[in-house]
């Protein structure tokens, strides 16, 4: 039996060895095919090197073939880096390929400076093969995006108005105590993961507007970065004032966290936060025209202090996790505490069935009117007709298409052109800047929707 199974191992290993000698190369008439004539790289910061990209080719002829050399034609120098095959060289010679199968090059970007202080520059290169007299390229482009780095305590007021070069926040930013920092229309500022802009008795102004927002973001946005959530700390006010325009805040931890602070905010987006949208502590908050998307907590949580809220937008349907808190949570401190709360032609919706949740005291000159309200298990807070002025509680607003954050209103939403037309006076115009329907009836939410 011993025997026999050397023969048969033995039998195995010249079968496998003559199938290998089989290999028939014909370098000239293979027929090799490229997946990308152009491999293009999304935006890339200057001294960082790139998630890695890669193409294939495969021989697509019933012949086996051998690709004489696989080169990237900027060789060593190249500001590109490639892998060809399994193997970290600029060029790879001998390759053989049979019929059918296929090998994949992988290409990444070098860390690269702009030393002429340029806003950005563009970096090409070619990745040629080789096999007899023909010959295939595939063309690698990089666009190099400069930035300004920003760190460090703030001791005088500033004013942050170039917009073709981001500045980048390498560490936590402080605005301290009787400083203020502006920030013009289009300017953006990216933050590293655990950078934070703390305003510390100071004030911060976002000055951006319909045309050209002022962006606060996280660093990395290619691929799947784009929407990952908690990907820097966010904005902290403490005894500050804060006013956003025309701002999108993105992919933070808590976007922004008030204590004994007063933020207003117009035609403000908040995105994809792994915490709160707004986590205030004694602070007052005056909100309109905004939308804020997909938080892992809360959109807003306030403990104390005064809510104003006019055409605002919630869509809560957080994916990453688990949410387990509802999207508005508002508390008084205690029962004696003078306490406003104030919603109007606003959308509260989002995954759970409750996505509002009051203390059952509110004192104080306080209402909600002409609102949809995501809050269907709490009909006896929704009872209360004083307190609630025309707020249906359908469980799905109707947007457009929320999933692409298209959250304009279908005509058959229950806040299709129902909004209070009074209180939209005083916003006559949208969140993209289109006005609202004054003379009908506008819609409610921080978008204006046509019929159709």
């Amino acid at each position: 039996m011993y025997r026999l199974l050397i023969v048969i191992f033995l039998s195995s290993l010249f079968a496998l060895t003559a199938c290998e000698s089989d290999f028939s190369a014909v370098p000239s008439l293979g027929d090799l095919r490229w997946t990308a004539d152009t491999l293009s790289f999304d935006t890339i910061f200057v001294q960082t090197t790139t998630p890695t990209a890669h193409f294939t080719l495969r021989n697509k002829s019933d012949k086996d073939m051998t690709i004489e050399e696989i080169r990237l034609l900027g060789g060593d120098s190249s500001p590109f880096m490639v892998n060809i095959n399994g193997t970290d060289a600029s060029s790879v010679s001998g390759i053989h390929l049979r019929a059918d199968d296929s090998l994949m090059v992988f290409v990444a970007v070098r860390p690269f400076s702009i030393s002429n202080g340029d806003a950005t520059h563009t970096l090409t290169d070619m990745v040629e093969a080789v096999s007899g007299d023909n010959r295939w390229t595939t063309v690698l482009t990089a666009t190099i995006q400069n930035l300004l780095p920003l760190s460090g305590t703030l001791t005088s007021d500033t004013f942050l108005s170039q917009d073709s070069i981001p500045y980048y926040v390498t560490d936590s930013l402080i605005v301290s105590s009787g400083i203020k920092l502006s920030i013009a229309d289009g300017v953006t500022l990216l933050f590293e993961d655990n950078a934070t802009l703390y305003v510390d008795g100071g004030s911060l102004s976002l000055e951006g507007n319909k045309h050209r927002n002022v962006t606060l973001r996280q660093k990395r946005t290619d691929g799947f970065y784009a929407k990952i959530p908690g990907q820097w700390h966010g904005i902290s006010l403490h005894n500050a004032t804060a006013y956003f325009s025309d701002t999108e805040l993105a992919c933070c931890r808590s976007c922004v966290v008030a204590d004994s602070s007063s933020v207003v905010a117009d035609g403000l987006l908040i995105r994809d936060a792994s915490k709160d949208g707004f986590s205030l502590d004694h602070s007052s908050l005056s909100l309109s025209n905004s939308i804020i998307v997909d938080c892992g907590s809360h959109s807003i949580f306030q403990l104390g202090g005064d809510v104003e809220l006019n055409h605002v937008t919630f869509s809560d349907y957080y994916s990453w996790d688990y949410r387990r808190t509802p999207t508005l949570k508002v508390l008084p401190v205690d029962s004696t505490e003078s306490f406003k709360l104030r919603i109007t032609n606003s959308i509260i919706m989002g995954s759970l069935s409750d996505e509002i949740e009051l203390d059952s005291v509110i004192i104080g000159d306080s209402f909600l009117s002409h609102s949809l309200l995501r809050c269907s298990d709490n009909k006896k807070l929704l009872a209360d007709s004083t307190f609630f002025i025309n707020c249906p509680n359908p469980t799905n607003a109707e947007f457009v298409d929320r999933r692409n954050r298209d959250f304009h209103l279908l005509p058959k939403s229950l806040g299709f052109q129902a909004a209070d037309t009074t209180a939209a006076m005083f916003f006559p115009i949208d969140f993209e800047g289109n006005p609202r329907y004054l003379s009908n009836r506008p819609c409610i939410g921080a978008l204006e929707s046509k019929s159709e």
